[in-house]
């Protein structure tokens, strides 16, 4: 197999070379590096039929910029096969091959001696090559690469540019460019973006017309003017005007619909039956002052249909949603009911029937019907299946089939059903939970270390014991030649000196054991922590009864689950932590006064 090829000689087209021999050895062209040997340049007037060698080739810039003139090279060249390796570096031709940039990303490892900077070089002319960049003032660019990468720390911190060669007198035309501060706009949709005031909507980059002049591949190029589409706007969007540069501005806070190159403005919005065939994008900050109603047409028709997502700090549905549905607010009032593969992400929400996904800080739930509801504050009227997971939970009717689990307080009035699973869990407190999860994560790789920072203790000391003789023997010939002030054979340190680091390394295994220890103790009390707040946690059933639901305990560390199946009727049901129980307080519907204050 291939690995160099010999000298190829007078190659003109280097991509067309490259691609052949891609072909042959079945290699993919960008793991084919070139070595230049040696490069000769050419040129010849338009009118001439033969081209003269330039001697040291070299061009002078009144010979390059002369647009009659027509330049060409030839290489001889090795090609070798490389790896397909991360360089951390990538080079890049700008404006119509205006510039040539490499890119130093983030981590890359500047060359530590000649060698290896050479080899940088190579790349980069190989790069050159393949894309027909001229090779021109090559030793002025090494130079300057070359002081450039002095002043890198190793590796480095940030990924950035340097303008390795740019044109002479060449400047590429630029088209205009919208550019929005939200990365979520399309532009080939109507975009309703939600804003606050005085925020950067977008920055409009005026067209400028570029210079006459030759390329970084010889070709002399006559830009072609452009023009600028600036979008309109009204009265409520500020324009200010920079060199080329156009800033958009919005004066209130509110919506920012954007069409066809045009910005209009409003605080509320009123929609019929949305459907992705609509095209609307919604975007931007939920805090802005937005206010979303959308209604169905009638009772058979989905007030939001099939895949479309929105946004607004206030959304008002009146009607349901469809499936792969997605709405994120501050406040949510939704008078239908979600799909089961709908997705709510809102503050406070307000749903009558819930079947779907929701994650907010408070809501409240007409009749949850096998939907997900993730809170921190919960109030249900009637619940039939779903899973919930809540701080504090409020139900007014709990029928059959619901996976409840909560951190702080649960109160049922009435119990109508059984198959019910409720669950004590310091993981029901979402700002706990984030934390726990993340302890637990740092805990998992605490343990790892831990067991190979153990196996390669055990390798130490098994060669500690093996060696541990040999080491003693060749410590009393390193004493006795000291003593007779003789030299002592460099193997006899050598090995010794093995043996010396086996002991040092074990001692530094030792430390780096007692601190993942320290670490993992850590982390297990600051879980503890977290959760004991679940030993003040209380569920109460107010009235009715059936057997057949279950009441959880959990912990996370020390990891408990202890389950009692509920048959002592209603009252205030807690964890003991002197009997490690669930434990049943009688309370009886009389003593209305006791119940209510078990409430939140």
């Amino acid at each position: 197999m291939l690995q160099q090829t010999k000298l190829i000689k007078d190659i003109e087209n280097i991509p067309e070379l490259l691609d052949n021999i891609s072909l042959k050895i079945n290699t993919p062209s960008q793991n084919l590096e070139i070595a230049i040997v040696s490069y000769k340049t050419f040129v010849k007037s338009k009118d001439s039929t033969t081209f003269q060698s330039l001697k040291n080739n070299l061009i002078n810039d009144t010979l390059f910029e002369n647009k009659e003139n027509i330049f060409k090279q030839t290489y001889d060249i090795v090609i070798h096969k490389v790896s397909n390796e991360d360089n951390k570096f990538s080079l890049e031709i700008k404006d119509n091959a205006q510039s040539l940039d490499i890119v130093f990303l983030k981590g890359f490892i500047p060359p530590k001696n000649i060698s290896e900077f050479e080899a940088l070089v190579t790349k980069i002319n190989s790069f050159k090559l393949k894309n027909k960049i001229l090779l021109k003032e090559l030793d002025k660019e090494k130079n300057a690469l070359l002081e450039y990468i002095k002043t890198m720390k190793s590796p480095i911190e940030e990924s950035n540019n340097f303008t390795l060669s740019s044109a002479k007198n060449f400047i590429d035309s630029k088209d205009s460019k919208l550019i929005f501060s939200i990365k979520e706009v399309d532009i080939a949709k109507k975009n309703i973006i939600c804003v606050k005031e005085n925020e950067l909507i977008c920055k409009f980059y005026l067209a400028s017309n570029g210079k006459s002049g030759r390329n970084l591949r010889g070709e002399y190029i006559i830009p072609k003017e452009k023009t600028s589409n600036p979008p309109s706007f009204g009265e409520n969007i500020k324009e200010i005007q920079e060199d080329l540069l156009n800033k958009y501005i919005a004066k209130k806070s509110g919506f920012i619909i954007f069409e066809n190159n045009n910005f209009s403005f409003c605080n509320e919005l009123s929609l019929q039956n949305i459907e992705i065939k609509d095209n609307y994008n919604f975007v931007g900050d939920l805090d802005s002052d937005t206010k979303l109603t959308i209604v169905a047409k009638n009772e058979l028709e989905d007030a939001i249909k099939n895949g479309v997502t929105i946004r607004a700090n206030k959304v008002n549905v009146n009607g349901n949603i469809a499936t792969n549905t997605s709405i994120y607010a501050r406040e949510l009032n939704i008078k239908g009911q979600t799909h089961k593969q709908s997705t709510i992400i809102a503050d406070n929400a307000n749903i009558n029937v819930h079947k779907g996904n929701l994650v907010s800080s408070f809501a409240k739930i007409n009749s949850l019907d096998g939907g997900n509801i993730i809170s921190d504050d919960l109030e249900i009227l009637k619940a039939n299946g779903g899973e919930i997971e809540s701080n504090n939970i409020n139900i007014l009717e709990l029928y059959s089939n619901t996976n409840i689990r909560f951190a702080n307080k649960l109160i049922i009035d009435t119990l109508k059903g059984g198959g019910n699973k409720i669950t004590f869990t310091p993981l029901a407190n979402k700002s706990n939970k984030k934390r726990i999860e993340q302890l637990l994560k740092d805990l998992d790789t605490q343990i790892l270390k831990e067991k190979e920072l153990s196996l390669k203790l055990n390798t130490l000391i098994y060669k500690y014991n093996k060696y541990q003789q040999t080491a003693k023997n060749l410590k009393n010939q390193i004493d006795e030649n000291n003593k007779n002030d003789k030299q002592i054979p460099s193997y006899i340190l050598k090995n010794y000196n093995i043996f010396l680091q086996i002991v040092e390394s074990i001692k530094i295994n030792k430390k780096e054991i007692l601190k993942i220890s320290k670490d993992k103790n850590y982390i297990t009390n600051t879980i503890k922590d977290y959760q004991k707040t679940i030993f003040d946690a209380e569920f109460l059933c107010k009235d009715g009864w059936l057997k057949y639901n279950d009441i959880i305990f959990e912990l996370v560390i020390p990891k408990l689950s202890q389950t009692t199946t509920i048959i002592k009727g209603i009252g205030r049901y807690y964890f003991n932590v002197e009997e490690k129980k669930i434990i049943h307080q009688k309370i009886f519907k009389n003593n209305e006064k006791k119940i209510k204050n078990q409430g939140f």
